[in-house]
């Protein structure tokens, strides 16, 4: 079954609460241990990725540069929390995958986060709780697929030709 796009109205009021998730993300850079926020978010991309992955999938995930990609692995490859394995298919690339002491670390701060959030949504049921993390996570999904990229690139407007200065 197909269905219709949200109304425009309708995504104006999402994008009214991206401010709510910037915040939600400045609080858990809070209380994250102090380098760990510059790499986390690939570190959490190499446990949800079964087999390991290549440097240039890393960065396609992340929208980063495979250079800002490859920084992050190396941080985390030093910190003892990923690896290079040499891939099987083609023996002159590597795949990054997480180590069991990474997994253990993703998982002592996943646990964490979600201790610091109970207190943070003091007064939220369980049932809002599990709702909004399912529609974030399918929002996510969305987010990741190559359609959703190319519309964004492709309908981004363009500043005014002074660049908006006066």
């Amino acid at each position: 079954m197909m269905h219709a796009n949200p109304g425009v109205d309708a995504c104006a009021e999402l994008l009214m609460g991206v401010p709510a998730l910037s915040s939600l993300r400045r609080e858990l850079h809070r209380v994250t241990p102090e380098d760990a926020s510059t790499w986390l978010d690939a570190l959490y991309v190499l446990c949800r990725h079964d087999g390991g992955m290549r440097v240039g999938q890393l960065a396609e995930t992340l929208r980063v540069d495979p250079s800002v990609a490859s920084r992050k692995f190396t941080q985390l490859e030093s910190a003892g929390l990923a690896e290079r394995e040499v891939d099987p298919e083609d023996r002159r690339a590597s795949l990054l995958q997480p180590t069991a002491a990474g997994r253990e670390w993703l998982q002592r701060t996943i646990d964490m986060y979600a201790e610091h959030l109970s207190h943070v949504l003091d007064g939220w049921s369980d049932d809002d709780v599990r709702e909004l993390a399912g529609l974030l996570q399918r929002l996510g999904t969305t987010l990741e697929t190559p359609t959703t990229v190319a519309v964004a690139a492709s309908s981004s407007p363009s500043l005014p030709a002074n660049g908006g200065s006066r």
